[in-house]
This record gives C-alpha cells, structure tokens and sequence, in this order.
C-alpha cells in the first residue's frame, strides 16, 4: 500500500501570521503580539515578520528617487551598521521598524543613509580622546559633508510636516533617535542631549494620547523602551543632572521575567535609579563642613533600602528564568551567553554601588573584590557578541554595553592586577557606546591609578602602558579617589587645557573629617591612547 503523500511541514498546521521564531522552530505559533506566549514562556527573542520589511532583501530602495551614493549607504546599514547598532538583545527597532519605514519616508531614508556615512567613517575617530570632551569632531572630509547635507534635508523634511501639523508621532520618534545616533557619531553631546529631551516630551504626548493599532503600538513601544534606556546613558554622562526629567520608575517585576529584553530594560531602569541615589548622596557631600562626619539623612537612606530590594528582585527574577531554561542551576561565566553576560555584568556593578553608596570614604570596596572578580570573568562572552566577523569590535554602539561595569571596577576595585584587567577590557570594548568614550575615559582612570598608587611624580612624562604594566598596589585610603571631574579652558597662550579635578574624604585619629582635593593638567601620561 504505498504511502500518503508527505506535506512540506512536520508537526502542527502551518501558521501563516505566527512569528519568525516559532516557524523557525516548526511550531504553531500562539500568536500573541508583539511577543507571543511560546517564546517569551521560554525566554527565547520573538519577532513578527510583519515588523520587518519583507521586500527589503528584493527591493530595499525607496519608492522616490535615490541616487547611487545614497544606494551604497543604505546598502552598508543594511549588511553592516543596522545590525551593529542593533547590539546583542534586541534587533527589533535598527532592523525592524527604521527598515520598514525608510523606505516610505523620505525624513527617515534621509536620516538612515547620514547615519550610515558617518557610521562607516566616524568623525570622532577622528579626534584626539581629551578634545572630544569639549568640542565636537571636525568635519574634514568629503564623505561626511555629504552626510551632513543627507542630514540637514531629513531635518528639513520633519520640520515642514511640523509646520504644517501632519508630523506623525511615530515616524518623528524614530528620525529623533536616528538624530542622537547622528550627532553622537560626531561628538556633540550637547545636541544629542536637546533632542534626548524633545524625544520625551514627545513620548509624554502619545502616553496622554495613546497610539492605536496593534503595529503602531508595538513600534511607539520600541522608541519608548529605547529612550528609557537612553535616560540612564545621559544620567551618567551628566552625572545625574537630568534626573528630574523623568521620576524613577520601578516596574512591578514578574517572577520570573518573560524574555531577556525585559529583563535588560528592568535592569536598565535600576542602573537609572541608582544614579539619581549616587548625585543625592554626592550633593550631600557638597555641604560637608570640615571636622563633621555627616550622617545619611533618612530620604537617602530610604532610597537606598528601596533600590537594594529592587535589585535583589530583579536578580531573582533573572535567575528564574534562566535557570527554567538552563540545566545549570544559576547563570555562571562558564555556561552564560553574551547577553546573560552583559546583564549580570551590570548587576554586579550596580549592586556593589549601592551597597557602598553611603559611606563617607573608598575602603568598603575592598570587601567586593569576588563581585568584581565576577564582572571580569562575565567580560569576555559580553565582548565576543559584539564582534565584528573580522573579530573586531564595532566603532560606534548605541546602547552603553560593557563600558559601565568595567568603568566602575576600573575605578573602584583597588586590587592592582584586577583594575588593570578591567582597563584591558575597556580597550577591547567598542571605543563608543552611546555617550560614553572608552578611550578619554582610559586615560583618566590610568592617571587615577597612578596618583591613587603613587607610581611615578607628577612631573614626568611616563608612558601609560609602562605604568600600567607593572604589578601596581594597593592605595592607601588617604590616597584613594572619591569624586573628580575634567574642566576645560583656554590658557593665556590662547591653547585649549583640560584639568583633572580629584578629592578624598577621610576621617583623621579624631574621627573628624577632612575633604583633601588636588587638580593635575592632563595628559598626565606620554600618549593619550597608544595602547
């Protein structure tokens, strides 16, 4: 009896509107939208071909005219800087919705092939480390004029719809995050801040007068979880001054957490939260009176209290639903992937913050080296996620990365061989991620470790890499750096001069306080980033 003919699929009844991943799978998909239950039960990443462009791989142009210079810059975003900025959890806004919809709108095409010119040759790249922190890059060549040019005609495009009222909500949060990614690209980020903040007062309209549609939904969804997420960078890069902007938000965290996209934007949140705890406590100490030990005022304590428990929630929450899915019973640098990594990378870092937030000088870190052991043993899976196929590591990322918890243990942990591992680390990480540039910042912590340590005199001219090769030591508490920040202004020669500002709080043999401050000329060290 010969056999029943065999359908093309095995298993359930093919589903034509079921996500990408399920029909990857061969499964039936639930359907639920934008993530549906049989992938975020299973904390597995979920997308819907509709909210991808399907005519992009046959046709990725636009419908209006396109010349051939703009042709190749969309085809490099679309092979190389699109994935690149969409870093390693979530996809679904630089592959997704910016693809779909630029070939539609003119502002956002506009906008996409800027970005891409400027993503393929930086102009920060171009400049030396320490002048970015003042100014922006020079525009020196040609390629990025024309970017430029692509730029000002998006801008041009959004602002006549404005002017005309028929600006819509979606497509104006979209070209505002392609404008922050532009003007990041060239080292202004006292652009990227106005427009972080007109992207917010944008998102405040749509949440009085939610989007409609399951589509428009899920898109002002994405943008909204991007600038979440962009609060937390330019907390940090402002050291807090935008704190007011939005109150902190806590979300109610499910046990355990549905995908690891949720679990990051959680996370993130917190990594806000604690930054507004840290300007608090550091405004506090602004009001230091010699010879007085202040106490915590109960506010900040209970901010403390608040963000601890939110932690441990998370971590909890974290670890179920990675362990549900793992045969290892909890998340380890041995069996973790680069995303897993990268979060319990950030909630080591966050976590040993806030439990040291309150006290008065640097020593309680020294009861943290085996969580900073930790992050240094999550940090290489994190790196090697984002690795370019050539094995190295895009120029620019939006989103922070890996810069923050080996920023705090460089910074820190004063165990000599484990800063200078966290420093390595930092310079095998993308050079940019969103506001945060790893090589001034590798500069300025060097130079720390070498006052902190006593390595060498302020007056010579050490090489860095000489410096941080040796075994190094433990600093003494008088030694050790609390606060500093860079100021930059020009001398009576008329040259540009960037000064490192640095205190300490220590308590003497009487248990009274003494605030010891000191300012160096940077570079301190021969060469600013040839490691």
């Amino acid at each position: 009896m010969p056999s029943p003919p065999r359908s093309g699929r095995i298993g359930s009844t093919k589903s034509k509107t079921g996500c990408d991943t399920c029909k990857i799978r061969r499964i039936r998909c639930s359907e639920e939208k934008p993530h549906c239950v049989k992938c975020t039960s299973t904390g597995r990443q979920c997308t819907y071909s509709a909210l991808r462009p399907q005519k992009a791989l046959v046709s990725p142009f636009p419908q209006f005219h396109s010349g051939q210079r703009e042709r190749r810059a969309f085809e490099f975003y679309f092979h190389r800087a699109g994935p690149a900025l969409a870093g390693i959890i979530d996809p679904t806004f630089w592959n997704g919705a910016v693809l779909q919809i630029c070939r539609l709108e003119p502002a956002v095409w506009d906008a996409v092939i800027s970005l891409s010119a400027l993503y393929e040759r930086p102009p920060i790249s171009d400049s030396s480390p320490f002048s970015l922190l003042y100014s922006p890059a020079d525009v020196r060549h040609a390629y990025h004029r024309e970017a430029l040019v692509w730029y000002s005609r998006s801008l041009s495009a959004l602002q006549q719809r404005i002017h005309r009222g028929v600006a819509d909500v979606t497509i104006s949060t979209i070209t505002c995050i392609l404008f922050i990614a532009i003007e990041l690209l060239q080292g202004h980020r006292s652009a990227a801040v106005a427009l972080y903040t007109q992207g917010m007062q944008l998102l405040a309209e749509v949440t009085r007068c939610p989007a409609s549609g399951t589509e428009l939904e899920f898109m002002m969804a994405t943008t909204s979880s991007i600038f979440h997420r962009l609060r937390a960078q330019f907390l940090i890069s402002t050291d807090g001054a935008l704190c007011d902007l939005w109150a902190t938000d806590y979300a109610n965290m499910r046990k355990p957490f549905m995908s690891i996209i949720e679990a990051r934007n959680t996370l993130v949140g917190l990594v806000a939260g604690w930054k507004i705890l840290n300007k608090h406590v550091k405004d506090s100490l602004e009001q230091l009176v010699e010879g007085h030990i202040p106490e915590p005022s109960s506010p900040i304590q209970n901010r403390q209290r608040h963000l601890k428990d939110r932690l441990m929630a998370w971590h909890t929450s974290f670890i179920s639903m990675i362990s549900a899915h793992n045969p290892a019973p909890c998340p380890s640098p041995q069996n973790s992937d680069g995303p897993t990594s990268l979060l319990m990378m950030t909630y080591l870092s966050i976590w040993i913050e806030t439990q040291t937030s309150l006290a008065f000088n640097e020593m309680p870190y020294d009861n943290y080296e085996a969580e900073f052991t930790q992050i240094l043993q999550y940090a290489p899976k994190a790196l090697n996620a984002t690795r370019t196929l050539d094995g190295s590591q895009p120029g620019f990322m939006f989103e922070m990365g890996v810069f923050l918890p080996l920023f705090i243990t460089a910074l820190k942990c004063r165990n000599p061989k484990l800063r200078r591992q966290a420093l390595s680390f930092l310079l095998d990480s993308p050079p940019v991620q969103g506001l945060c540039m790893c090589a001034p910042v590798v500069d300025l912590i060097a130079t720390i470790i070498v006052i902190e340590e006593d390595l060498v005199g302020l007056d010579r001219a050490e090489s860095l890499i000489g410096v941080l090769a040796g075994p190094g030591r433990y600093p003494d508490a008088a030694n050790r750096i609390a606060t500093f920040n860079v100021l930059s202004n020009v001398n009576d020669d008329g040259r540009r001069e960037n000064r490192l500002h640095l205190a300490a709080y220590l308590s003497n043999a009487e248990g009274r306080c003494v605030v010891s401050e000191r300012s160096v000329l940077l570079p301190l060290l021969r060469s600013e980033m040839n490691l």
